[in-house]
């Protein structure tokens, strides 16, 4: 009998090394614990009920089932059916590349389309792009009023909002996009790929039209929304810090945006900086520095690190699903 974990397609499944996210999400503790007071840090960690905490994670669980339409819709757009148990798998899988820079990661959704169903990568790559869009405009509405209110950060809203709506354009206008499709295709390392590339392109185009884009925003205001009240949550339960919902929304929106632009690996460091900034050196939401880096850990465990984890384990047992049908189809040869 062949060992299922030998065949072509279990070679192609794409692997994500956990070690690499903890190891990031380690120095970022480290870093947390180097600036400020340990006892009080620990202190302070210790003091969310059980029942905030769960209700955030909750929060944030509604926030991924959201996102997880919206990847449904793309691929409705792009015409490809899935069963809805299937797609909503997939989704939950490529969560575990969060942990990526500009969560290009996430393409391991396409590969595991391409291994369990054959649809080319090319086709349903764009689906991550068009995700990332819309993320950041959500994020860029999110964080516009609290940038108008005080004054803070209208630069890296600025660029985020330019970032986005330049990609909309090149995906929209068919000859800026060919020119793109050139210029990469002349690159030596892209150059093979020219078909594949062309295919992405028309792809693109599709996912961007007026009616799904607006979607797309719309369904991603709704999943940040989630987390930005899980944010609030978090600061207003915390003794000696408050904060409005307008205020954590800000907070919480324009933290992931400045990550974001940074491309590091899940926006670490830049994200964690520009949250404990804001909390407590900007808005004063947060009494002291410890308590304003143990809101901003809580929120990364609750928002990032949480959905990592929910992406390793939606990984692990769609792969085991494609082993033990593979299992089973040599048992009937």
């Amino acid at each position: 009998m062949t060992d299922p974990s030998q065949t072509p397609e279990a070679r192609r499944r794409p692997r994500v090394s956990p070690w690499f996210a903890l190891g990031l999400g380690a120095l970022v503790l480290l870093g947390f614990v180097a600036m400020g007071d340990v006892e009080s840090l620990t202190e302070h960690m210790g003091r969310w009920p059980m029942e905030t905490l769960l209700g955030v994670l909750g929060l944030s669980l509604a926030g991924y089932f959201i996102r997880a339409a919206r990847w449904s819709v793309y691929l409705r757009r792009l015409g490809i059916a899935l069963p809805a148990g299937d797609s909503a798998h997939v989704f939950f899988a490529g969560m575990v590349g969060s942990i990526t820079p500009g969560k290009v990661g996430e393409v391991i959704k396409s590969a595991l389309l391409e291994n369990r169903h054959g649809i080319p990568v090319a086709r349903t790559a764009p689906i991550v792009l068009a995700e990332r869009v819309g993320d950041l405009l959500a994020l860029v509405l999110l964080a516009t009023a609290g940038v108008v209110s005080t004054g803070y950060g209208l630069e890296v809203v600025a660029l985020g909002a330019t970032l986005a709506l330049t990609v909309v354009i090149a995906a929209v206008w068919p000859p800026m996009g060919r020119l793109v499709v050139r210029w990469a295709s002349r690159l030596p390392w892209l150059g093979r790929f020219a078909p594949k590339l062309e295919e992405a392109r028309r792809a693109t185009q599709e996912l961007f039209g007026t009616a799904t884009l607006f979607t797309g925003v719309f369904l991603s205001l709704l999943a940040w929304a989630c987390e930005a009240v899980g944010t609030w949550w978090l600061i207003n339960s915390l003794p000696g810090a408050e904060a409005t919902l307008a205020e954590a929304t800000f907070v919480f929106a324009f933290s992931t945006v400045a990550g974001a632009l940074t491309f590091l690996p899940g926006g670490l460091v830049a994200t964690e900086g520009s949250m404990v900034a804001l909390l407590h050196g900007v808005l004063k939401l947060a009494p002291d520095l410890s308590s304003a880096g143990a809101i901003t850990l809580m929120v990364r465990a609750a928002t990032l690190w949480f959905g990592v984890a929910l992406g390793g384990v939606a990984l692990s047992t769609y792969a085991r699903g494609k082993t033990d049908a593979g299992e089973q189809g040599e048992a009937r040869t």
